[in-house]
């Protein structure tokens, strides 16, 4: 995804749409219903319809906003498409005309995750209260809430932040001056991971944790654009105050949402060239680190998020790293860039449809002999785990930071 689409730009994206059907095959929405309006082709027909007739009305109509909101925004189609037609950004100003309609359903959304992601301490405490009701049950539960928080909320991983604002040193030699981001959901659910990442990045570097705002993706995905830029425009303050060589996350979310601030806001930001993915920096020092092949090791697949593959374009150089690292131990899987059905806030608001996603995914994952699943992005780590939890599955789903650092302590 780049900058924002003005409706001229999204009009050319439509007619750029041959209508030959090659996004039926990659599309997983499309794969886990068979339904038209599932699909690039028919989403992309129903803005065309939109924006040709100009009726309000089509932005008020049941079918037509389910159709464009479970859309995943996992770029896949544009992947295959011969012309190359960006769906996610047509399907995001879509998204944004719906929040500008007077009595949009989408509007309590808006305020929600501008009230959540706009204040640091929103997210801790709603994950926190979250869990002592999961836990406790002090009110009544005919939804099943309970059972539902059961499946994404961890008890043994929900902790306060590692702890902004501070420096951490080198424990080897220091080549570097890192400033790291902190993920919300590093933050709140994968304190662990977030660690794990900090002490990795540690060997060559002193660690600079900063006190960052959520990087937007939520407020993007909803189309909430006004929301999104004031999130950008605020991180991008604290940023640029950085001296550092590096600014790095262990969130492949948000490593890529934060590499389109420049040409999503319009403005040229010098620092954020400095911006990597944990896993950038880690194919950078691989010849520091030590191999840990063996025939006695656990097999291990890896799933690649989307905002990782597609996102940054970094699944092949995250393959040769894991190969040359693991050897046979690692094991693709079949289709090991598709979408899980995470999608940020997509598995919790789309719960049922997500989830038929995540069983077909782990159904490839469970076929390829591993038994652990890696992946480098909290959100799909959640909707992994938490369907490998309701089917029980012998799967254990781990942080990419997590895995390494516990292999790489093995091999010491």
């Amino acid at each position: 995804m780049s900058s924002m689409l003005e409706k001229e730009q999204v009009y050319k994206e439509l007619l750029r749409c041959n209508k030959c059907g090659g996004c039926q095959v990659i599309c997983p929405t499309y794969k886990a219903t068979y339904y038209e309006g599932n699909v690039a082709r028919g989403r992309l027909f129903l803005v065309r319809k939109y924006l040709e007739s100009g009726e309000q009305a089509l932005l008020k109509t049941p079918e037509i906003i389910q159709s464009l909101e479970q859309c995943l925004l996992c770029e896949s189609c544009t992947k295959v498409c011969p012309s190359g037609v960006r769906t996610a950004e047509v399907v995001l100003y879509y998204r944004q005309q719906l929040l500008e309609v007077k009595g949009a359903k989408n509007k309590w959304k808006e305020r929600l995750y501008r009230l959540a992601f706009l204040n640091k301490a929103f997210i801790p405490l709603a994950a926190k209260l979250a869990y002592y009701y999961q836990k406790f049950g002090v009110i009544p539960d005919p939804y099943q809430l309970r059972s539902f928080l059961s499946q994404y909320l961890d008890g043994q991983v929900l902790r306060d932040n590692p702890g902004t604002g501070i420096t951490l040193p080198a424990t080897g030699q220091r080549k570097y001056k890192v400033t790291f981001f902190v993920g919300c959901a590093s933050n709140t659910f994968y304190h662990r991971a977030a660690l794990a990442a900090i002490n990795l990045l540690r060997r060559w570097a002193d660690v600079t944790l900063l006190d960052n705002y959520c990087c937007g993706a939520p407020l993007l995905s909803l189309g909430a654009v006004d929301g999104f830029r004031e999130v950008a425009s605020r991180n991008l303050e604290l940023i640029s105050r950085e001296q550092t060589d590096f600014i790095v996350t262990d969130c492949s979310t948000c490593a890529s949402v934060l590499k389109q601030y420049p040409a999503r806001l319009g403005v040229a930001v010098p620092v954020m060239t400095k911006l990597r993915d944990l896993v950038e920096i880690l194919i950078q020092e691989r010849e520091h680190l030590s191999p840990v092949k063996g025939s006695g090791r656990q097999k291990f697949t890896f799933h690649y998020p989307c905002h990782l593959a597609r996102g940054q374009n970094l699944k092949e150089p995250t393959q040769k790293l894991l190969d040359g690292l693991f050897g046979s131990s690692y094991q693709p899987h079949l289709e090991d860039d598709s979408c899980c059905g995470g999608a940020g806030t997509f598995g919790i608001l789309h719960r049922d449809l997500a989830q038929k996603i995540t069983a077909a995914k782990l159904a490839n994952i469970q076929n390829s002999g591993a038994a652990q699943v890696v992946t480098s992005c909290p959100a799909c780590l959640m909707q992994l785990g938490a369907v490998v939890k309701r089917l029980a599955l012998p799967l254990v789903v781990k942080p990419l930071a997590v895995f390494l650092e516990e292999a790489m302590g093995e091999s010491r």
